[in-house]
């Protein structure tokens, strides 16, 4: 699939073996630049080598992934998960293949420009890409992996096993939230709104997803886990910063532990937070929640709970709350239960209780002092 002006400098013939040597490839796109190639094949030993190296698509390299050179339909779909690059990519592809039974061994350097992986758009991407493949069972593993987006950078590695159809990786991220889950392929449908990050978290971890939507039995294999940090953002409405928590993600269920942030006006927020999302359908992901707030401003509350309130006051105790992630209004549509206790400000004139105002005053002996105050 090469253009015509395809061109090799120098090809020796020794016993049974080929070999290229001073080898270049054009395509038609001159932009491309093309690539210098070696290559030796040595039929008493059933063995070839390749090695590539320049600038090219990643779309290049497959027609050696198909047959008659190799059957790999796996590093086929990774490839093309890739897709819109500004400019060719500086590879360096070097390829071990038995001739007998097209089992390979691969390396590919690549630095790339700007491009689209998982439908997420990407300033650049590096990393060395190692496949090998027995008996047409392909792994891969991708070492010193740098990405970046428009919002932020993610280092680590990767590996991918064509057997389980599952991709591995260990890495740093500090890219917006729905970009790191667009690039490991996992809850990119926004299933976790309720989290607002307003700067790029933080988020260390690792783990196995599944690039398959169910396995032959009907089940799913992900499991993901880490750590994510937050300087500043909201939860339930919450505004808060310097934000901590770990997080667990095993198939359609996502749990935050050990949850502790900082609300606008002071106080404390702790506890965890409990994510169902059947099938990956935002439409169907539900969350529970089971939070303790320390000395929460009241301004903070109500303003959590769509209630709009000038009065002052601190709220310390627990709530549990059980609601859908796509409802815009927080107090009508969630159910729950807990406690809470208020001080040092007052509750007979603030909107949360004043439809409960004229029924304390009467109905409670005692109380209609303080429920009747001014302020």
């Amino acid at each position: 699939r090469c253009a015509p002006d395809c061109a090799h400098d120098a090809i020796s013939l020794s016993g049974k073996k080929i070999q290229l040597e001073n080898g270049s490839i054009k395509w038609h796109d001159r932009n491309e630049g093309g690539v210098d190639a070696e290559c030796t094949v040595d039929f008493e030993k059933q063995l070839a080598e390749i090695n590539l190296s320049g600038k090219m698509y990643p779309s290049r390299l497959i027609p050696l992934m198909e047959p008659p050179c190799i059957d790999s339909p796996s590093v086929i779909s990774q490839i093309r998960r890739y897709s819109g690059f500004s400019r060719p990519v500086e590879a360096d592809f070097d390829m071990k293949l038995n001739l007998l039974n097209s089992d390979f061994d691969m390396a590919l350097k690549v630095d790339a420009g700007s491009c689209t992986y998982n439908n997420t758009p990407l300033r650049s991407a590096v990393g060395l890409i190692r496949a090998s493949q027995t008996n047409r069972v392909m792994e891969l593993t991708v070492d010193g992996l740098e990405v970046k987006t428009l919002t932020g950078t993610m280092g680590g590695k990767l590996a991918y096993s064509e057997k389980k159809d599952v991709i591995s990786f260990d890495c740093v991220s500090e890219m917006d939230a729905p970009d790191f889950f667009g690039v490991i392929g996992l809850l990119n449908g926004n299933e976790l709104e309720i989290i607002h990050c307003s700067e790029p978290p933080l988020i260390k971890g690792g783990g196995s997803v599944s690039l398959k939507d169910e396995t032959d039995d009907g089940s799913i294999f992900n499991k993901v886990s880490g750590s994510f940090s937050l300087r500043r953002g909201a939860i339930l409405n919450f505004k808060v910063s310097d934000t901590v928590s770990d997080i667990v993600i095993s198939n359609y269920v996502s749990t935050l532990s050990g949850l502790r942030a900082t609300p606008e006006h002071g106080g404390s927020i702790t506890g965890s937070m409990h994510f169902l999302f059947p099938e990956y359908k935002r439409e169907n992901t539900i969350f529970e929640t089971d939070l303790n707030l320390e000395n929460v401003d009241l301004r903070d509350f109500c303003h959590a709970m769509s209630i709009t309130n000038d009065r002052s006051g601190k709220i310390s105790g627990n709530i549990k709350i059980k609601s859908s992630v796509l409802k815009k209004r927080a107090l009508p549509q969630m159910e729950g239960s807990g406690h809470i206790n208020f001080k040092d400000g007052t509750i007979a004139q603030s909107p949360l209780f004043a439809s409960l105002t004229p029924a304390m005053a009467k109905n409670v002996p005692g109380i209609s002092p303080l429920v009747n105050q001014s302020t």
